[in-house]
């Protein structure tokens, strides 16, 4: 390692035991936390983080360098946390700085490992090859090894031995010992990588560039969903939006693990493994002249390499990576006596690998490769597992010995069960390959194979259908054809099965499975369309239905209030009509003590004036009161709480439907005006200020019969006394006591003066009735109001959202585009 201040290791040690609370040494520490804080700033810093979540991009190929269970691996949580929270603008400067305790090993390290990552990103651009020789300067690391690397990255040949000797003696997995074990694998890794031949991935091995494509339509449409949900997540609530957002997170979810299933099926030993390697351009399956494969074994694309062994019972467990082939193997023992008894007692139901770096599988791509079928005992069992959920299956052949009856029974059998029991209809999705083609040294057998096959295939009975289902490969000459980086007949015709496998998956496969969800979107936002409108639709039908119970209402109490002025004046005439033979007669018992006339004549006024107050008052409470209001409001009240009921339950309707809150509104609104509709006699009153009910009326608190007389002006007192003094003395009261001819006299001029005033008095009787009415009808319509104000507000928030539709119609106007033919280009 360079010389280095020995206090700034001392204060890293420091910093880092304040932040993990941890007792930490130096001379274990401060190695490990250079080496993956630089690797964070570098991986910050570089093209290479893309789209990705920047913590998840960190912990991805940081946690590569520590074990799960280690001290270093809380570090790195620390480390991202500090890398995270970093200014942005310093981290050449920082990388600077880190450079000085890294030892060389450490930094060639780092730049093979980010020249890996460009290589299986694809990535040899000018732009990407500047930032590694600038990388490579940074770190202060030799050109010599900076061009050897940077040659692997362009696929050049270099064959400096020296430098090839060197960078290999830095990466010597011994070096990193001290640091973490992970990071000895990881030097282990990055050595392979640079022994690999630089043509191994050159422009002959044709990329997979449709099942690209596909996964880029898929990723946009996952993005255009991801803008759908946030438009509908922020602008509506509803249960349909609830729905449609439930919806696209579930096509969400079914984009990102969108993959095809690929069956790889045939006898023992008819190369299905080479075939496997040459698929996936990588030496993963085990190989060999005798039975080889033991057991089911899906390989799918994974961050990290490991493998999951399924047991029959229920169990799984991750075995270690260098394992694989073994569990996967049958043992040459079995596979030179017989498999059968092996493969009957194995408890293995199948073997997941995931790996990072497989072609066919970072793409999309699961193959399911089968242990031959012709001897398994579990045959049927083993054929339903294989076929499950599989969008093609590859039957491979021996061009040797082509099609025996094992295999002819196995097809059918394939095709029958892909055709859900159909025995009449060929299978779609089924390709046969002929395989070993290299074997066959004359054309004309080459001609005999191709013929023998196609009759099969097409015959009376067809087992095939499609375009390009049928081909003649040699996989192992052309997986060394890849490896070597030649280009033959070998190649090119198993680079045609792939592009005709890849056509297939994305053509006819994808196509569907990408124009599914993307009909699933489409009808999910007719569906908040056409909810829409149909909300709106309803506020505004509902505003006219709540409008039409308003107009009725208030006919319907405009009327009753006209029958009771009607039925007031009716009985009022009644009353007064035989008001001065009650009151004669009341008067004989009035007998006053006094002898003073004046006070006489106030005994006898004051007489009068109660007992028309009396009348007054028992004719407004037995006939106003308590039969013509309390007979009409008790119609109205009726009336009403069944238009406020209907009400109540349209807004409950709305509450249900978008989940909205809008009949607390309404119930506020009853309950602020205190509506009371349980209405009788004894509660017909008046209320002042905001707590008027609709129990406003007559008597108790309300009008009485002074107020009115005090209102018309009838005083009499004064009435009395004026006439007697305009002519009606005592001396000329003769044959009638004093007493009985003031009696006679304020009788007669008070009754007199009442009946003059008898219009008014009514008229200020009726102008009260129907000031009650019209208060019933000011507390209705204020309900009316506030409920056709909070629908209002509904549509309101409608022509809100109507503006946010147009942002809807620019992501289905992308998505429509990403349907088209031209963006598949397939």
């Amino acid at each position: 390692m360079n010389s280095i201040n020995r206090s700034s290791q001392d204060k890293l040690v420091y910093l880092l035991e304040v932040v993990s609370g941890f007792g930490l040494y130096k001379q274990n520490i401060v190695p490990y936390t250079s080496l993956i804080t630089a690797l964070g700033t570098i991986l910050l810093d570089s093209s290479l983080l893309s789209e990705q979540n920047e913590r998840q991009y960190l912990q991805e190929h940081l946690y590569k360098f520590s074990n799960s269970d280690s001290l270093v691996r809380q570090l790195t949580d620390i480390i991202i946390e500090y890398l995270q929270e970093s200014n942005k603008d310093h981290r050449n400067s920082k990388l600077l700085t880190l450079e000085q305790y890294l030892s060389k090993s450490e930094k060639v390290l780092l730049l093979v490992y980010i020249y890996s990552l460009l290589a299986k990103n694809q990535q040899g651009n000018t732009k990407e090859i500047d930032y590694f020789k600038n990388l490579g300067h940074i770190l202060k690391i030799e050109k010599i090894y900076i061009g050897l690397i940077e040659s692997k990255l362009l696929n050049k040949n270099n064959n400096n031995p020296v430098a090839i000797k060197e960078v290999k003696e830095l990466l010597n997995p011994e070096k990193f010992q001290h640091l973490d074990s992970a990071i000895s694998k990881i030097a282990i890794d990055m050595l392979a990588i640079l022994e690999k031949s630089p043509e191994a991935k050159s422009d002959i091995v044709k990329p997979y560039k449709y099942l690209q494509q596909y996964q880029q339509s898929c990723k946009e449409l996952n993005q255009y969903c991801f803008e759908l949900y946030q438009i509908i997540n922020e602008c509506y609530n509803s249960k349909i939006t609830d729905t449609l957002i439930t919806e696209i997170s579930s096509i969400s979810h079914q984009l990102q693990s969108l993959s095809f299933r690929v069956a790889v099926v045939g006898e023992f030993s008819q190369g299905k493994s080479t075939l496997l390697n040459a698929l996936l351009k990588e030496e993963i399956q085990p190989v060999r002249a005798i039975p080889c494969s033991g057991t089911v074994t899906v390989l799918k694309y994974g961050k990290q390499k490991r493998v999951i062994c399924r047991y029959k019972d229920g169990r799984q467990e991750e075995i270690p990576l260098e394992k694989y082939q073994e569990v996967a193997t049958i043992s040459e023992a079995a596979a030179l006596d017989g498999v059968t008894d092996e493969l009957a007692t194995s408890q293995i139901k199948e073997i997941v690998l995931e790996h990072p770096d497989l072609e066919l599988c970072r793409h999309g791509v699961e193959i399911v490769d089968s242990p031959g079928l012709n001897e398994h005992p579990q045959r049927s069992a083993v054929t339903e597992q294989l076929i499950k959920d599989t969008d093609a299956v590859i039957f491979l052949t021996n061009a040797s010995r082509l099609l025996t009856q094992g295999e002819k029974d196995l097809i059918n059998d394939l095709k029958v069960k892909i055709n859900g029991g159909n025995d009449y209809a060929p299978a779609n999705n089924l390709f046969i390959i002929v395989n070993f083609m290299d074997l066959l040294r004359r054309e004309i057998d080459k001609a005999n194979v191709k013929e023998r096959i196609e009759r099969f295939a097409f015959n009376n009975n067809p087992i095939i259908a499609g375009d390009n289902r049928i081909h003649f490969i040699s996989a192992q000459a052309a997986l060394d054809a890849m490896i070597k980086g030649y280009e033959d007949e070998y190649l090119n015709s198993f680079n045609f099965l792939t592009q005709s496998i890849e056509t297939f998956l994305t053509n006819e496969i994808g196509t569907i499975k990408l124009n599914h969800h993307l009909n699933k979107i489409r009808n999910l936002i007719q569906l908040l369309e056409e909810a829409q409108k149909k909300e709106k639709y309803n506020v505004v039908e509902t505003i006219g239905i709540i409008s039409g119970y308003q107009t009725n209402a208030l006919d319907y109490i405009i009327t009753l209030q006209q029958e009771a002025i009607e039925q007031a004046i009716n009985s009022w005439n009644e009353w007064a009509e035989k008001l001065a033979d009650r009151v004669y007669e009341k008067s004989q018992t009035w007998l006053s003590t006094q002898d003073d006339e004046s006070k006489i004549l106030n005994f006898f006024s004051e007489k009068l004036h109660d007992t028309l107050t009396n009348e007054l008052n028992n004719w407004l409470e037995d006939i106003v009161q308590n039969s013509i209001l309390k007979n009409n409001f008790e119609l109205i009240d009726s009336e009403l709480q069944l238009i406020i009921e209907e009400i109540q339950s349209l807004f409950k309707q709305f509450d249900n439907q978008i989940e909205s809150n809008i009949k607390h509104k309404i119930d506020s609104s009853i309950s602020k005006y205190q509506i009371n509709l349980n209405i009788n006699a004894g509660n017909i009153n008046q209320q002042d200020g905001d707590g008027v009910g609709l129990g406003l009326g007559l008597g108790g608190a309300g009008l009485v019969s002074f107020g009115l007389l005090a209102f018309t002006g009838i005083g009499l007192l004064p009435i009395a006394l004026t006439a007697i003094g305009s002519g009606f003395g005592l001396g000329a009261l003769f044959g009638e006591s004093k007493q009985d001819k003031i009696k006679r006299i304020v009788l007669d001029k008070g009754l007199e003066q009442f009946y003059e005033s008898q219009q008014e008095i009514f008229d200020k009787i009726a102008e009260e009735i129907t000031s009650t009415f019209d208060s019933r009808i000011y507390l209705f319509n204020q309900i009316i109001e506030d409920a056709i104000f909070t629908l209002e507000s509904l549509i309101e928030k409608q022509d809100q959202l109507e503006q946010n539709q147009q942002k809807i119609k620019e992501v289905v106007a992308k998505i429509n585009a990403l349907s088209a033919p031209t963006k598949l280009c397939l």
